[in-house]
């Protein structure tokens, strides 16, 4: 077989460097009402080591800013909403495939963009002498998705969805106190994932 036939592979070893500043108040609205904002200033840069691909595939600079408020309803039930950005390089979702793909030769590289996310939770939560409980739902939708998908010469090809993908999430969590040696804690959560997020799978 000629070298020349062979599918180009490109090692996934790659540089990871951010560099970020954060800033975070929090205001005590009123006696009940809690308010703590958080701005993050990030420059990230993610760049894969092999001479077969040269430059710095990534290399962006980004604001991500956070909001949570804690209300206290009463001396029983307690509201949090909260709401942000976050981030993450695209191919540290592939790290889980590091090691099993053929030969553990690597990937064809085609990313550009670091994966963005938008998210919003709200929590009620019940705390008693014997019972607590908090229910939960939380939203993400998230841009750039990384990809994994097979290119016509076979080798593995990373790249990023061009759609927004979407999930949420349900929450439900108990305990009980039995005795002062004994508590019994409960814990059921199930996430709803769209077609975009299903496909990255």
């Amino acid at each position: 077989v000629e070298m020349s036939s062979l599918p180009t592979y490109i090692s996934d070893s790659f540089d990871y460097v951010t560099k970020g500043l954060y800033v975070q108040d929090i205001w005590n609205a009123t006696d009940n009402l809690e308010i703590a904002i958080a701005i993050r200033f990030d420059h990230v840069k993610a760049d894969f080591t092999s001479p077969l691909k040269p430059g710095t595939e990534i290399d962006n600079k980004l604001i991500s800013p956070r909001i949570d408020m804690r209300y206290q309803h009463n001396d029983y039930f307690t509201s949090r909403l909260s709401g942000g950005r976050g981030y993450r390089a695209p191919l540290s979702f592939f790290e889980t495939d590091h090691g099993i793909l053929d030969a553990g030769l690597g990937f064809a590289i085609e990313v550009s963009e670091l994966e963005k996310s938008l998210s919003a939770s709200y929590a009620l939560s019940y705390s008693g002498d014997v019972f607590n409980a908090t229910a939960s739902v939380a939203h993400t939708a998230v841009e750039n998705l990384a990809a994994l998908s097979v290119a016509e010469n076979g080798v593995p090809t990373l790249t990023q969805l061009t759609e927004n993908g979407h999930v949420t999430a349900l929450t439900f969590e108990a305990g009980w106190t039995l005795t002062e040696e004994f508590k019994l804690n409960f814990t059921g959560e199930t996430f709803f994932y769209d077609d975009i997020m299903r496909s990255m799978y």
